[in-house]
């Protein structure tokens, strides 16, 4: 029969297994939801292009180039806040490593107290703790001396049991376990969040082509068909001033926007890393404290 130290440690193998598949499902997840919506909005993007070109009376292959300089920006720009979210959704994972193996040292050490404490209990310093604690029961459940009586329960007060220590680091090492795992649980709750954060970026970065659509929707249909008339005798000036210049125009904006969206993410990253590990700091130094 294998002992309680050898099958802990084949516990903790098994769990590293585990985890290191949990960290490779959860990006697996991250990354085929973002790029799910990532060809969604290009799709979006591309329909949106199209419909325009066609209002302004062009064929779509004649404003091939200038449509996919248009869609490779908004992809350069998606690509950034992807990239990101992923080095965000990184730091929290591998601050998840470092708290499971903390909770792996924890187990470890669970084991040395058990094996230290079944030595304890063979040991000459325990045999004579019970020995005492035995005596010094008898003379106080037989005796009828008042001083002897208080004199012996005093000292069978003050007799210190060597397993208290042992149970005082037994009870800290769950409580740090526990904490540990409170803390894993709201940083897997961070990288779900991360997904839809990645989302929500892709939205901002189409923002402007949601409010012309919108605008363009605008008007009853007699109207729009003679918007669609007289669009279609500008020709080539007018969808280039109308689509491409004003798409490109939106485009500084949305880089600029982005820019400013990727440095915060950046910043947000680094304060929520910071609070983690200040949150595994402060757990570890209670245990040290708590078993001191």
């Amino acid at each position: 029969m294998k002992n309680i130290g050898s099958q802990l440690m084949q516990e903790i193998k098994n769990l590293s297994e585990v985890e290191v598949q949990k960290l490779e499902v959860q990006f697996a997840k991250f990354n085929k939801e973002v790029n799910s919506y990532f060809e969604e909005k290009i799709i979006s993007l591309e329909e949106n292009i199209n419909s325009q070109i066609k209002f302004y009376g062009k064929k779509l292959e004649e404003c091939v180039e200038e449509k996919e300089k248009i869609l490779n920006k908004y992809k350069e720009e998606f690509q950034k806040s992807y990239d990101i979210r992923k080095e965000q959704f990184f730091n929290i994972q591998t601050e998840i490593q470092e708290l499971e193996a903390n909770q792996k040292i924890a187990l470890a050490n669970f084991k040395k107290i058990v094996e230290d404490k079944d030595r304890l209990l063979e040991s000459k310093v325990y045999s004579d703790y019970m020995h005492k604690k035995e005596e010094f029961q008898k003379i106080i459940d037989s005796t009828l001396n008042h001083e002897e009586f208080d004199r012996y329960t005093k000292l069978l007060e003050e007799l210190v049991d060597p397993l208290d220590s042992y149970s005082k680091k037994l009870s800290a090492l769950v409580n740090k376990y526990a904490g540990y795992d409170e803390i894993i649980a709201e940083c897997e709750k961070k990288l779900e969040e991360c997904t839809q954060a990645t989302k929500g970026d892709f939205n901002k970065i189409t923002k402007y082509r949601t409010t012309a659509l919108a605008v363009n929707k605008k008007g009853n249909f007699i109207t729009s068909f003679l918007k669609k008339i007289f669009s279609r005798l500008g020709g080539s000036s007018k969808i280039e001033k109308e689509v491409f210049k004003k798409m490109q125009d939106e485009l500084i904006d949305v880089e600029k926007d982005n820019t400013e969206s990727v440095n915060e993410i950046n910043n947000q990253t680094i304060n929520l890393i910071a609070k983690i590990e200040e949150l595994r700091e402060v757990m570890n130094a209670e245990f040290k404290l708590a078993i001191e």
